[in-house]
């Protein structure tokens, strides 16, 4: 058969698929500028996570997996951002393939998080099926998917990043729930895993404990029958079902190890745990919670829905065949999945509004509720899927009905007809419209026609593509004006904050310096806002996330001066004075920074001070700007510095990067005592003539267990894309 009478034999048996490749391409074309337009910068927290992003690749390009952060407030330990975005995702690994193929980084980043959606898509399409029974329904839900908003979040913030495993889960739980496999379990197993290695699992627990409890209630039999089953696959399979939970168990230990981490003072979020006095640093201050919740952010979308022309990004959106469905379910008869939906929606709606009893009790009663704060995300994590899924179970309901006489086929006919008219009339009435919504309603009534004609069994090709463009047409409209309405800026520029790593910054190689030279500080006029005038600086506001010392540092002096101070990573002492951190003097700390004396504080009274005998000192330190023959930088990476030091009299080394417990020195090969210095860095004398001092941060066990943690999430994901695709190709091999 030649290849394109194949092509058709396909479209024409499976019009399915070939439609998903379609609508793939529409929702391509009409983000195309926020793809490949790299003057259309990302925003918001998609910034911060293309930053960990391209800092975490960057550095395994480098064999060098990075457990801490040079670049993040002076020094930071890593491990919490790598939960942030996941850095086992194997398909991270397709940003690197993007980039080696000619894309430049940013885009490349890009392209990864389309092909993750569209995966993630693909995946709402199967759980549709398994829900509804039914592919055209299902086709019809990811249509409705595909062109809602989340899309847009895609380029301003984090979500699907989370959803898209918790889609393949449920996906491979009801698939098993008739009849447990091998290939079903690992894949719930994998994106568990998936899940797990987040910071934050915390509302796919809810997510997934609220669906249990509503399943018990609406399908109990069929609940115990599918026990039944899985408890027998577990029986006959306990080396795999061991081998599972073993993934899992492994899969769980970074996110322990990071908690744990915040409870010993490896790390702070000040600004998350602002508030609170006691307790591990992840957990949120409630004022964080109710602040914005799931009725404000409807409540801003609802601004937009008035007028679409206006429309951009955080903003809920659905085509508006949804509404159209919304109203045309009133005719349609209850179901119990249609209740099922509905009731389990209208719990994660109670359970997102803080002033509630439902949010209240389970504040109260269920531990992770205090290390979350984004109640709003539950609104694109759980309402949207299951509201899509309500509606198109809305949906078959209506196209379930056969009218038999002419009469009932008038009278349907008209209603439709009446339904379409009305809203029509509506949409043209506002004092704004977009046109597409009107084109959108009148395709939606020529749907509706041709089905109850008969095109779903002689043309369904020809129906579905209709569908399309019915719930497409409205979407790219929508789209365009997200287009006009984004402020097109140049390349990001490389002058940013000291403390913070920022988009697409150089940062793999050593520099002496983190900026242009240093320049004099003025007199220091301490306020709470940032000044307007000449030589008037501000007290900052609390940082995300560093660590515990570097956070007091920043907070208690003046920014400019700490800035100038750590331009210089290095800086040679004759002197250190033990300062006590319970009665820390920041006057005397800002005044020492400013003027560059000659003394260093430490937090170890016992620290260890070479005899000098009556020798004089230079007033200043020696800050280190670049190589000489008494210091020279010999290698570095994100974990390690190697650098070779030959002053005639022994030296104190203070290494402007944040002290940390994890930290190890070594001097000559031999270990080298590590001290917090100037309240945050870490200090070591090294003695007279040539030294050779080695820094490391964490266990040689620790990059070992990342990196085999790294190879089984690729494994396990590559044997299911194999497995999974495999019957595919052998069945159209054989065509």
């Amino acid at each position: 058969m030649f290849p394109l009478q194949r092509i058709k034999k396909i479209i024409v048996e499976q019009p399915v698929p070939a439609l998903m490749f379609l609508s793939f391409l529409v929702w391509g074309f009409a983000f195309r500028h926020f793809i490949f337009d790299t003057n259309l910068p990302l925003i918001s927290d998609a910034i911060s996570y293309f930053d960990h992003s391209k800092f975490y690749v960057d550095n395994l390009s480098r064999g060098v997996y990075p457990l801490w952060n040079p670049t993040w407030s002076c020094g930071s330990p890593n491990e919490f951002f790598l939960r942030r975005f996941g850095s086992f995702t194997p398909l991270l690994s397709l940003s690197v393939f993007f980039n080696k193929i000619g894309f430049n980084y940013d885009v490349a980043y890009r392209l990864y998080l389309v092909v993750y959606y569209f995966l993630e898509m693909i995946g709402f399409y199967k759980l549709a099926q398994c829900l509804l029974r039914d592919r055209r329904m299902a086709f019809a839900a990811f249509l409705l998917f595909l062109f809602s908003s989340l899309g847009v979040r895609l380029f301003d913030a984090y979500l699907n990043l989370f959803l898209a495993p918790m889609i393949w889960f449920f996906y491979f739980l009801l698939s098993s729930a008739q009849k447990p496999e091998k290939y079903s379990i690992l894949g719930m197993t994998f994106c568990l895993m998936i899940i797990a290695t987040t910071y934050i699992p915390f509302y796919f627990l809810i997510i997934l404990l609220s669906f249990l409890v509503f399943v018990l209630l609406f399908y109990f039999d069929e609940v115990k029958a599918a026990v039944l089953r899985y408890w027998k696959f577990i029986q006959e399979n306990k080396v795999f079902i061991f081998m599972c939970i073993l993934f899992l168990f492994l899969a769980l230990l970074p996110g322990l190890m990071l908690y744990k981490a915040g409870g010993s003072g490896g790390f702070v979020l000040p600004k998350r745990h602002a508030g609170l006095t006691t307790g591990n640093p992840i957990e949120v201050d409630p004022s964080w919670i109710t602040s914005w919740a799931i009725l404000e952010e409807i409540f801003y979308s609802a601004v937009y829905w008035e007028d679409l022309t206006q429309f951009n990004f955080a903003v809920l959106y659905v085509p508006v065949f949804a509404v159209i469905l919304l109203g045309l379910g009133i005719l349609a008869a209850a179901t119990r999945r249609s209740l099922f939906f509905l009731a389990w929606g209208v719990f994660i709606l109670l359970l997102s509004i803080p002033q509630t009893p439902v949010y209240q009790f389970l504040k109260e009663h269920v531990f992770f509720f205090k290390y979350f704060r984004n109640l709003h995300f539950f609104l694109w994590l759980a309402l949207l899927p299951i509201g899509i899924l309500f509606l198109t179970s809305q949906l078959q309901q209506i196209l379930e009905y056969k009218p038999r006489t002419k009469k009932e086929r008038f009278l349907w006919g008209s209603i439709l007809l009446l339904a379409h008219l009305g809203f029509l009339i509506f949409l043209i009435r506002r004092d704004s419209v977009v046109i597409a919504s009107c084109l959108a309603v009148v395709l939606s009534f020529i749907f509706f026609i041709f089905y109850f004609a008969g095109f779903a069994q002689r043309r369904e090709g020809l129906l579905l593509l209709l569908l399309l463009g019915v719930i497409s047409l409205e979407p790219a409209q929508v789209y365009f004006y997200l287009d006009r309405n984004t402020a097109r800026t140049k390349p990001p520029t490389y002058e940013v904050e000291f403390y913070q790593h920022r988009y697409n910054q150089p940062y793999l190689d050593f520099t002496y310096l983190r900026g242009p030279k240093r320049k004099e500080v003025r007199k220091a006029i301490r306020t709470d806002e940032r000044g307007s005038k000449p030589g008037e600086y501000y007290s900052p506001a609390a940082l995300y996330y560093s660590v515990p010392s570097f956070s007091v540092l920043y907070q208690n002096v003046d920014v400019e001066i700490l800035r100038n101070y750590v331009n210089e990573k290095f800086i040679v002492y004759d002197r250190v004075e033990f300062l006590d951190d319970a009665n820390l003097d920041f006057k005397r700390i800002e005044k020492n920074f400013s003027e560059n004396v000659n003394t260093a504080f430490v937090a170890d009274a016992s620290v260890q001070v070479p005899s000098r005998e009556s020798q004089s000192f230079e007033p200043q330190a020696q800050r280190v700007e670049g190589h000489s023959a008494e210091f020279q930088v010999l290698s570095f990476d994100s974990n390690t510095i190697k650098f070779r030091t030959n002053f005639s009299q022994p030296k104190f080394i203070v290494y402007n990067d944040s002290f940390h417990n994890g930290w190890q020195g070594f001097l000559n090969g031999k270990s080298l005592p590590l001290v917090r210095a100037n309240v945050a860095f870490k200090g070591m004398w090294v003695p007279a003539g040539e030294n050779v001092v080695l820094l490391r941060f964490g266990k040689a066990s620790l990059y070992v267990f990342n990196i085999f943690l790294l190879m089984l999430f690729g494994g396990i994901f590559l044997y299911l894309v194999f497995v999974g695709l495999r019957p595919y190709f052998l069945t159209h091999h054989r065509g």
